[in-house]
C-alpha cells in the first residue's frame, strides 16, 4: 500500500493518424503502436502511475493545427506535478507550437519521455529544438542561395557544389540518426539478430526511419553503411588528421594503411583507396563539426532559456553567451 502512494504520476500523450494535403504524418495503426510503447514503457518504469491519457485528433489543415490536447496535456502535468511520456513523437519536434509546449512543461520541472526517440528528454529537448531550427534555418538560405547562383539551362558549373552545400544539413541529420542509432543496432547485432529480424524489431519498439515512416530493408542497410563509416572516421580521425599535416597526400596515407590492414581493415574494399581515404578523413570532419555545434547549443540552451522566461535584457544575453561560446571554444581545443 505504501509503494503505491509513493508512486511518481505519469500522463501520456497520443496522437490519431493524420493526413495532410500530400503526406501521412502516421501510420494507420500508430495507435496499436503507441499503447504497446506505452504498456512496454510503464511495465519497465513501474515507479510511475499511469492518471491520465490525452489523444490528439488532429486537424486536416496542417497549418491549423494547435495541440489542444497536449496543451491540456502539459497543463495537467503541471498542475498535478506528474511526468509526460509520448509513445510516438516523430518529426513534431520541429513544430514551433508543439515544442513551445514541452518546452513550458519542462521548465517547470517535470519530465519528459518520448519512447520512439528517447535521446529526446528534459535534458536534450532545448538543445534538440534549437538545433532543429538552425538547421531549418541553414538549409532555407542555402537552397535559395543555390537557385539564384545555378542556371540549369545555361550550364553553371558549379552547380554541384551549390547542391552539395544545400544538402548540407541533411547529411548533418543523416550522421547524427546513425551516431544515435548504434548503441540499438550493436545490441540487436549482440542478440544475433538478422537484418531483416532488425527491420521488423525497429519497426516494433517504434523507432521511425531516418526520413519517418517505418522501417524497410534497404534504409536499414544504408544505415548499417553509414554507421561503418562513422566507426572508421572516429577510429582514424586523429591519425588522419597527423598525416595530412605531416604532408602525406591521400594516395601516400592510403598506402601506409593497407600495410596494416589487419589492424584497420577497409570499409566494404579489399584495400585502402585515395577516394576511400578522402571520404573517410571528410566524414570524420562532418563529425567533429556536428558535435562541436551541438555542444555549443547545449551549453547556450539553458541561457536562451533564462532570456525567454526571465526576459533578461539584451546586453546582459549578450555578455552571456559570449563568455559561453569563450569557453566552449576553449573546452573544444583541450
Amino acid at each position: 500500500m505504501n509503494s503505491l502512494v509513493n508512486k511518481k504520476k505519469l500522463v501520456a500523450y497520443l496522437i490519431a493518424p493524420v493526413k495532410t494535403h500530400t503526406t501521412i504524418l502516421f501510420s494507420s495503426d500508430l495507435l496499436q503502436i503507441q499503447q504497446a510503447s506505452l504498456t512496454l514503457f510503464l511495465n519497465n518504469h513501474p515507479e510511475y502511475d499511469l492518471v491520465n491519457t490525452f489523444f490528439e485528433l488532429a486537424e486536416t489543415k496542417r497549418q491549423q493545427l494547435k495541440w489542444p490536447e497536449l496543451k491540456k496535456a502539459t497543463e495537467c502535468c503541471i498542475n498535478d506535478q506528474a511526468d509526460l511520456v509520448i509513445p510516438e513523437i516523430k518529426n513534431l519536434i520541429s513544430n514551433k507550437y508543439f515544442s513551445d509546449l514541452l518546452l513550458n512543461c519542462i521548465n517547470q520541472n517535470r519530465l519528459l519521455f518520448c519512447c520512439d526517440q528517447p535521446f529526446i528528454h528534459a535534458g536534450t529537448l532545448s538543445a534538440v529544438v534549437e538545433h532543429n531550427k538552425q538547421q531549418r534555418a541553414q538549409h532555407g538560405d542555402l537552397i535559395k542561395a543555390g537557385l539564384k547562383r545555378s542556371h540549369a539551362k545555361s550550364g553553371n558549373p558549379h552547380a554541384i557544389d551549390e547542391l552539395n552545400r544545400v544538402n548540407k544539413s541533411k547529411i548533418s541529420h543523416a550522421i547524427i540518426y546513425s551516431l544515435l542509432l548504434h548503441p540499438i543496432i550493436e545490441d540487436y547485432a549482440q542478440n544475433g539478430y538478422s537484418q531483416r529480424k532488425m527491420v521488423d524489431m525497429l519497426n516494433l519498439e517504434g523507432y521511425s526511419a531516418p526520413e519517418g515512416g517505418t522501417w524497410v530493408l534497404s534504409q536499414l542497410q544504408k544505415m548499417l553503411e553509414r554507421m561503418k563509416v562513422n566507426q572508421t572516421a572516429l577510429l582514424l580521425e586523429s591519425r588522419l588528421s597527423q598525416e595530412f599535416a605531416s604532408g602525406l597526400n591521400s594516395d601516400q596515407i592510403a598506402q601506409k594503411l593497407n600495410q596494416e590492414k589487419k589492424v584497420i581493415p577497409p570499409r566494404g574494399q579489399d584495400s585502402w583507396t585515395e577516394d576511400l581515404v578522402s571520404s573517410v578523413y571528410k566524414r570524420s570532419i562532418q563529425i567533429r563539426d556536428i558535435l562541436k555545434f551541438n555542444a555549443l547549443v547545449i551549453e547556450l540552451a539553458p541561457i536562451l532559456n533564462e532570456y525567454r522566461i526571465d526576459e533578461i535584457d539584451n546586453n546582459t544575453i549578450d555578455t552571456l553567451f559570449s563568455k559561453a561560446v569563450c569557453e566552449q571554444m576553449a573546452y573544444l581545443k583541450t
